[in-house]
């Protein structure tokens, strides 16, 4: 079995959405609920500065 690792893609939203809205994982680890897909856009987005500023390294998992 091969693992691969990705930075996420806007495509990614809708299934990062599915995922995170729950209201137990959102009270868990803080999230919003509803998690909705404006959310999940706007993460996304906010990858490349925060790895500029090395401050985090989100990918996804294929």
């Amino acid at each position: 079995m091969t693992v691969s690792v990705r930075p996420f893609h806007r495509e990614d939203a809708l299934t990062i959405t599915r995922l995170a809205d729950d209201k137990i994982l959102a009270d868990t680890i803080g999230l919003p609920h509803p998690y909705e897909v404006s959310h999940a856009e706007e993460w996304i987005r906010s990858h490349p500065s925060l790895w500029e500023a090395d401050e985090e390294y989100n990918f996804a998992i294929e």
